[in-house]
Protein backbone atom coordinates (compact mmCIF):
# COMPACT_ATOMS: atom_id res chain seq x y z
CA UNK A 1 0.00 0.00 0.00
CA UNK A 2 2.75 2.24 1.01
CA UNK A 3 4.28 1.77 -2.88
CA UNK A 4 1.10 2.52 -4.22
CA UNK A 5 0.78 6.38 -2.45
CA UNK A 6 4.55 6.79 -3.24
CA UNK A 7 3.26 6.15 -6.90
CA UNK A 8 0.11 8.07 -6.53
CA UNK A 9 1.68 11.50 -5.47
CA UNK A 10 4.64 10.85 -7.96
CA UNK A 11 2.27 11.04 -10.55
CA UNK A 12 0.07 13.78 -9.03
CA UNK A 13 3.52 15.82 -8.44
CA UNK A 14 4.66 15.09 -12.41
CA UNK A 15 0.77 16.00 -13.30
CA UNK A 16 0.38 19.39 -11.11
CA UNK A 17 2.80 21.51 -13.32
CA UNK A 18 1.86 20.00 -16.58
CA UNK A 19 -2.16 21.33 -15.70
CA UNK A 20 -1.15 24.64 -14.52
CA UNK A 21 1.08 25.43 -17.65
CA UNK A 22 -1.83 24.32 -19.58
CA UNK A 23 -4.33 26.12 -17.90
CA UNK A 24 -1.92 29.63 -18.53
CA UNK A 25 -1.49 28.78 -22.48
CA UNK A 26 -5.31 28.45 -22.99
CA UNK A 27 -6.59 31.31 -21.18
CA UNK A 28 -9.60 32.06 -19.64
CA UNK A 29 -12.72 30.93 -20.54
CA UNK A 30 -15.37 33.02 -21.31
CA UNK A 31 -17.93 33.60 -18.47
CA UNK A 32 -20.15 35.58 -20.29
CA UNK A 33 -23.90 34.61 -19.00
CA UNK A 34 -25.88 32.30 -20.77
CA UNK A 35 -28.62 34.86 -20.85
CA UNK A 36 -27.34 36.93 -23.21
CA UNK A 37 -29.09 36.52 -27.02
CA UNK A 38 -27.52 36.96 -30.35
CA UNK A 39 -30.71 38.81 -31.42
CA UNK A 40 -29.53 42.03 -29.67
CA UNK A 41 -26.22 42.39 -31.29
CA UNK A 42 -27.48 45.64 -32.76
CA UNK A 43 -28.05 48.39 -30.13
CA UNK A 44 -31.42 50.29 -30.04
CA UNK A 45 -31.16 53.91 -30.44
CA UNK A 46 -31.00 55.01 -26.56
CA UNK A 47 -28.23 52.20 -26.54
CA UNK A 48 -25.76 53.83 -28.16
CA UNK A 49 -22.13 54.94 -26.66
CA UNK A 50 -20.94 58.25 -27.06
CA UNK A 51 -17.92 59.84 -26.15
CA UNK A 52 -19.54 61.31 -22.68
CA UNK A 53 -20.34 57.48 -22.17
CA UNK A 54 -17.13 56.12 -22.44
CA UNK A 55 -13.35 57.41 -22.40
CA UNK A 56 -10.10 55.82 -22.19
CA UNK A 57 -9.25 53.45 -19.57
CA UNK A 58 -7.09 55.26 -17.26
CA UNK A 59 -5.95 51.57 -15.93
CA UNK A 60 -3.54 51.83 -18.95
CA UNK A 61 -0.14 53.44 -19.17
CA UNK A 62 -1.41 57.45 -20.28
CA UNK A 63 1.27 57.18 -22.98
CA UNK A 64 -0.91 55.00 -24.77
CA UNK A 65 -4.78 55.46 -25.13
CA UNK A 66 -6.51 52.32 -25.00
CA UNK A 67 -10.51 53.13 -26.38
CA UNK A 68 -13.37 51.34 -24.37
CA UNK A 69 -16.14 52.81 -26.96
CA UNK A 70 -16.15 50.44 -29.73
CA UNK A 71 -17.42 53.22 -31.85
CA UNK A 72 -14.73 55.69 -30.73
CA UNK A 73 -12.17 53.49 -31.63
CA UNK A 74 -13.25 52.79 -34.90
CA UNK A 75 -13.78 56.53 -35.68
CA UNK A 76 -9.65 56.19 -35.08
CA UNK A 77 -9.41 53.78 -37.09
CA UNK A 78 -10.63 56.06 -40.01
CA UNK A 79 -9.02 58.96 -38.92
CA UNK A 80 -5.19 57.30 -39.07
CA UNK A 81 -6.06 54.46 -41.55
CA UNK A 82 -4.59 52.21 -38.47
CA UNK A 83 -6.00 48.88 -37.41
CA UNK A 84 -7.38 48.46 -34.45
CA UNK A 85 -6.27 46.04 -31.47
CA UNK A 86 -9.10 45.19 -29.60
CA UNK A 87 -8.64 43.46 -26.32
CA UNK A 88 -10.85 40.96 -24.78
CA UNK A 89 -10.01 40.77 -21.49
CA UNK A 90 -10.54 39.63 -18.06
CA UNK A 91 -8.71 42.86 -16.04
CA UNK A 92 -9.19 41.62 -12.45
CA UNK A 93 -9.44 38.13 -12.43
CA UNK A 94 -8.01 36.24 -15.57
CA UNK A 95 -4.79 35.40 -14.72
CA UNK A 96 -2.86 35.43 -18.37
CA UNK A 97 -4.41 39.02 -18.80
CA UNK A 98 -3.17 40.40 -15.87
CA UNK A 99 0.07 38.63 -16.93
CA UNK A 100 -0.03 39.97 -20.73
CA UNK A 101 -0.95 43.47 -19.50
CA UNK A 102 1.69 43.77 -17.40
CA UNK A 103 4.89 42.01 -19.39
CA UNK A 104 3.89 43.58 -23.03
CA UNK A 105 1.21 46.31 -22.39
CA UNK A 106 3.06 47.96 -19.87
CA UNK A 107 6.36 48.03 -22.00
CA UNK A 108 8.30 50.49 -23.81
CA UNK A 109 8.41 48.40 -26.67
CA UNK A 110 4.81 48.11 -27.01
CA UNK A 111 3.84 51.83 -26.67
CA UNK A 112 5.93 52.57 -29.13
CA UNK A 113 5.09 49.81 -31.54
CA UNK A 114 1.20 50.81 -30.56
CA UNK A 115 1.64 54.45 -30.24
CA UNK A 116 2.66 54.06 -34.11
CA UNK A 117 0.69 51.16 -35.46
CA UNK A 118 -2.64 50.69 -34.14
CA UNK A 119 -5.60 52.13 -32.17
CA UNK A 120 -6.20 50.38 -28.76
CA UNK A 121 -9.53 49.28 -27.71
CA UNK A 122 -9.88 47.63 -24.09
CA UNK A 123 -12.74 44.96 -24.08
CA UNK A 124 -13.08 44.36 -20.77
CA UNK A 125 -15.22 41.67 -18.50
CA UNK A 126 -14.31 42.42 -15.06
CA UNK A 127 -15.55 40.50 -12.29
CA UNK A 128 -15.24 43.45 -9.35
CA UNK A 129 -14.57 46.62 -10.98
CA UNK A 130 -17.56 48.15 -12.05
CA UNK A 131 -19.20 48.96 -15.23
CA UNK A 132 -21.69 50.89 -16.97
CA UNK A 133 -24.60 49.16 -18.34
CA UNK A 134 -23.83 50.20 -21.97
CA UNK A 135 -20.06 49.19 -21.48
CA UNK A 136 -21.06 45.77 -20.53
CA UNK A 137 -23.68 45.78 -23.42
CA UNK A 138 -20.98 46.72 -25.64
CA UNK A 139 -18.51 44.76 -24.45
CA UNK A 140 -21.04 41.53 -24.45
CA UNK A 141 -22.43 42.27 -28.22
CA UNK A 142 -18.74 42.40 -29.54
CA UNK A 143 -17.81 39.34 -27.58
CA UNK A 144 -20.96 37.25 -29.07
CA UNK A 145 -20.53 38.69 -32.54
CA UNK A 146 -16.67 38.08 -33.01
CA UNK A 147 -17.36 34.63 -30.84
CA UNK A 148 -15.01 35.01 -28.25
CA UNK A 149 -14.30 32.17 -26.03
CA UNK A 150 -11.42 33.00 -23.71
CA UNK A 151 -9.69 35.44 -22.41
CA UNK A 152 -7.39 37.31 -23.67
CA UNK A 153 -8.16 37.06 -27.07
CA UNK A 154 -6.45 40.24 -29.49
CA UNK A 155 -8.12 40.60 -32.38
CA UNK A 156 -7.04 42.74 -35.46
CA UNK A 157 -9.99 44.89 -37.14
CA UNK A 158 -9.33 47.13 -40.14
CA UNK A 159 -11.90 50.35 -39.80
CA UNK A 160 -14.91 48.33 -40.72
CA UNK A 161 -14.70 45.85 -38.15
CA UNK A 162 -13.24 42.79 -40.18
CA UNK A 163 -11.10 40.42 -38.25
CA UNK A 164 -7.40 41.04 -40.38
CA UNK A 165 -5.58 38.66 -37.34
CA UNK A 166 -5.96 37.09 -34.19
CA UNK A 167 -3.28 36.50 -31.38
CA UNK A 168 -3.28 35.43 -27.94
CA UNK A 169 -1.30 36.19 -24.56
CA UNK A 170 2.81 36.20 -24.38
CA UNK A 171 5.27 37.25 -21.72
CA UNK A 172 7.85 38.58 -23.61
CA UNK A 173 7.14 42.05 -25.82
CA UNK A 174 9.35 41.66 -28.50
CA UNK A 175 8.17 38.43 -29.15
CA UNK A 176 4.37 39.43 -28.71
CA UNK A 177 5.50 42.09 -31.51
CA UNK A 178 7.14 40.33 -34.11
CA UNK A 179 4.02 38.21 -34.17
CA UNK A 180 1.22 40.92 -34.59
CA UNK A 181 3.37 42.57 -36.98
CA UNK A 182 3.12 39.27 -39.20
CA UNK A 183 -0.46 39.15 -38.69
CA UNK A 184 -0.54 42.80 -39.80
CA UNK A 185 1.37 41.86 -42.96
Amino acid sequence: MSQRNTNFKSVIGRLCPLVIVVILMVGCTNGSPASFSTSSLFAKPEESLSAADLKTDPSYSKSTQWFESYENAQRESLRTGKPMLALFTGSDWCGPCISLKKHVFESSAFKKWAADEVVLLKLDFPKKTPQSPKLKTQNQRLSQKYAINSYPTILFLDSDGEVQGKQGHGTDAVQWIAAAERKLR
